[in-house]
């Protein structure tokens, strides 16, 4: 588990689209394997970040990039050192648009897990450096993320986005289907089983070997996911959690300690 010491938060728009944008230092703990619906750009400010990702360990020092492209599970803080960072959350479509304006004719997935190019690191850090002062102008940060992205898409995209994670077979990929659909809520395995066809052993083993996780933990993540964005948007903690089909405020505070390594107080932006 996660000994996040402090955090800060805000939205901010990005080339108008919303991203968030974090300060964090963590203790020598780590934190649980998961993933994001976006992705996961930070420059390592202090420390190692040691993380599992793409069945390798990847270990990024201080001055260098930790990236994870959207539903790659990973994990972090592997190290036991004391670490920050500073880490931007980029939906999609963001470098879709700037891919399709640069005419990178490419599916957007990103190498490795570390980027430690000299230039792509100054441009991040250019980057943040005017994301987290006090109402940084729109013009120069649109500038600065173009700037800093439109070098990770020339440098540093994957060759071929097939080799970084295993094909989805059917069993996995319907099993997936259900849970994403009903967002991870009131799915059983025998659920599972039953509509995919497969014992729910089968189950398990066709969706850990697809995406790293358990039928479980993903449907966990899922839950996090939308209370994160229920919370985000203005709805209280307590009101979310239910929602999102946890038991209480309690038990998401418990959970999305041990997967995310932060509580849902630390969710609502510090502007």
């Amino acid at each position: 588990m996660s000994d996040m010491k402090s955090r800060s938060a805000r939205i901010q728009t990005v080339l108008n689209h919303p991203c968030e944008v974090i300060k964090a230092d963590f203790g020598t703990s780590s934190f649980d394997r998961h993933f994001h619906d976006s992705f996961s750009i930070g420059l390592v400010t202090r420390g190692m970040n040691s993380f599992s990702y793409r069945k390798q360990q990847v270990d990024v020092p201080a001055g260098a990039i930790c990236i994870a492209d959207p539903g790659e599970v990973h994990d972090g803080g592997l190290a036991g050192n004391p670490w920050s960072y500073l880490n931007i959350f980029v939906p999609m479509s963001l470098f879709q648009a700037l891919s399709f304006e640069a005419e990178i004719p490419t599916e957007i997935a990103f190498q490795n897990g570390c980027i430690t190019d000299r230039e792509s690191c100054l441009h991040l850090s250019r980057m943040f450096s005017t994301l987290l002062v006090s109402n940084p102008g729109r013009a120069r940060v649109d500038e600065l993320a173009i700037l800093a992205f439109m070098h990770l898409l020339n440098h540093h995209l994957a060759c071929d986005r097939h080799t970084s994670r295993p094909e989805v077979g059917p069993t996995a990929r319907h099993a997936i289907e259900i849970m994403t659909d009903h967002r991870g809520k009131g799915v059983s395995l025998e659920q599972l089983a039953n509509e995919t066809g497969a014992s729910r052993y089968a189950v398990i083993r066709a969706v850990s070997a697809a995406i790293g996780i358990t039928p479980v933990t993903y449907m966990t993540q899922l839950r996090i996911a939308r209370a994160k964005k229920l919370v985000r948007e203005g709805t209280s903690i307590a009101e979310a959690a239910v929602e999102a089909g946890f038991s209480d405020q309690p038990h998401l505070t418990r959970v999305m300690k041990r997967h995310m390594g932060i509580t849902p107080g630390r969710l609502l932006p510090e502007i």
